[in-house]
């Protein structure tokens, strides 16, 4: 198993430095997320974005179907955010989540810096590299029952914490792809799983036109007890985007997990979807003082 995990994460950082050519690295994709997985890009300097996304419930499978609409009768999860580019290279956020995993209404600090940009087709820099992490706190009223996750004993146990690299490359005008890999740390855990999570992934983006894109990324939870056995499920998720000239961006989702933030979708990936536990999501971006 764990030669396997290996293979994984060498493939992902193999796939984008020997394949395809150099090209300009600005805007290698258009939004700080693809469905789920962090990207490289940073807010500009100066820029204040305001980030508002949502989960539906599920649209197949035990919870989901018509009696629900689909899913869309049921708003799983929202996350509302304001990032704000401190320089080219250093972006800060603040925001809020529901939360679906054993940890609900979720405060979120956020921090992106890019360490490198791709340069352009002078290939002197084939890859642009970035580091992100996430501080969440869960605000929800404790729990009385000292065997549950919620009952919070010490302050210290409402939080939890992301970090990541994350590599990435633009091949073309219409294709970039990135991997990424990093470790979760939750402050309190079930007696059965450890703390901490190590996990990979792999994101890309298709264009179809100067407005218009596919995106799709799959994050990998690296343990030998997060299998399909056990219930667990890589987060899996397709978008479709659109990028209005003021800069704008609308995007239609389909992902197997509620969570909107590392915190909270890495740790409780427990929606399979070949049996249909699907959900829609929305994700509109605005930037303001650019």
């Amino acid at each position: 198993m764990r030669n396997a995990h290996l293979l994984f994460i060498s493939s992902c950082f193999f796939f984008l430095g020997v394949w395809g050519s150099n090209a300009q690295a600005q805007g290698a994709f258009s939004d700080g997320r693809l469905v789920h997985s962090a990207t490289a890009e940073t807010v500009p300097k100066g820029a204040l974005e305001l980030r508002m996304a949502l989960r539906f419930g599920d649209m197949g499978g035990a919870k989901g179907s018509f009696e629900n609409f689909y899913g869309l009768d049921e708003l799983e999860n929202l996350y509302l955010g304001l990032h704000y580019g401190l320089s080219n290279r250093i972006q800060l956020g603040l925001s809020r989540t529901k939360g679906t995993g054993a940890h609900r209404q979720l405060i979120n600090g956020e921090l992106k810096v890019n360490i490198l940009q791709q340069s352009d087709s002078t290939g002197r820099l084939p890859i642009s590299l970035t580091v992100a992490h996430a501080t969440t706190a869960s605000v929800q009223l404790a729990s009385n029952n000292p065997e549950s996750m919620t009952y919070f004993e010490d302050f210290a146990h409402r939080l939890s914490f992301a970090s990541q690299l994350i590599i990435s490359r633009k091949y073309s005008k219409y294709f970039s792809a990135q991997a990424s890999g990093g470790y979760q740390h939750r402050n309190i855990a079930p007696t059965t799983e450890g703390n901490g999570l190590y996990f990979a992934g792999l994101g890309a983006k298709i264009g179809f036109s100067d407005r218009w894109g596919l995106v799709l990324d799959g994050t990998y939870p690296i343990s030998d007890h997060r299998t399909r056995d056990n219930g667990y499920y890589p987060v899996l998720g397709a978008g479709l985007e659109y990028l209005r000239p003021n800069g704008d961006l609308f995007a239609l989702q389909l992902s197997n997990a509620g969570g909107l933030i590392e915190n909270d979708f890495l740790p409780y990936s427990q929606s399979d979807f070949t049996q249909g536990e699907l959900r829609l999501g929305l994700t509109f971006r605005k930037h303001f003082f650019q």
